[in-house]
């Protein structure tokens, strides 16, 4: 018996060995909360482990998202940016991911009251694609011009914190 297994481990070495790292990683993504894991698989490619983003082509999540909340527009935005309103998560989940990017990319510069992105909102947004986002984009950037106040039913009224 044992020199048949042998053989087998032996025949399908190579197949055991590429397998090893892809139940690894399905064992990490498995102990991970579930925005967490989201972020690993769908953002963290571009905007890194650490939201630093890439100089000159991805805008860093660290100690900015937070401050796009002061307007309709701006909250809008970041589920029109490419990546949230073109991603593969359905509308729950990428609300859920938004509110957690916020609270731990960017938690200081959260206004003190704030709604957290619900699935129908993100629903919502995500019905008007955006044309042209670097246009969107130089329109929303903290300091422009935009003043618009919160639509209905974006009031500031809960806690995104986690309980």
């Amino acid at each position: 018996m044992a020199p048949r297994l042998a053989g087998y481990l032996t025949k399908y070495r190579r197949r055991l060995v590429l397998l090893c790292p892809s139940l690894l990683s399905i064992a990490i993504l498995a102990e991970q909360p579930r925005p967490a894991g989201n972020y690993m698989l769908h953002c963290q490619g571009c905007h890194r482990a650490d939201g630093s983003g890439i100089v000159g082509s991805v805008p860093p999540l660290e100690n900015l998202p937070g401050s796009f909340l002061a307007t309709a527009a701006g909250r809008a935005f970041l589920v029109q940016a490419p990546g949230s309103s073109q991603s593969s998560l359905n509308d729950a989940e990428l609300a859920e991911l938004l509110n957690w990017i916020l609270v731990n990319f960017s938690e200081a510069e959260l206004p003190k009251s704030i709604a957290p992105y619900t699935a129908e909102e993100v629903g919502r947004i995500r019905a008007n694609p955006v044309v042209d986002i670097s246009i969107l984009r130089q329109q929303v950037l903290p300091g422009s011009s935009d003043t618009a106040t919160p639509a209905a039913g974006d009031e500031f009224t809960k806690d995104l914190r986690p309980r």
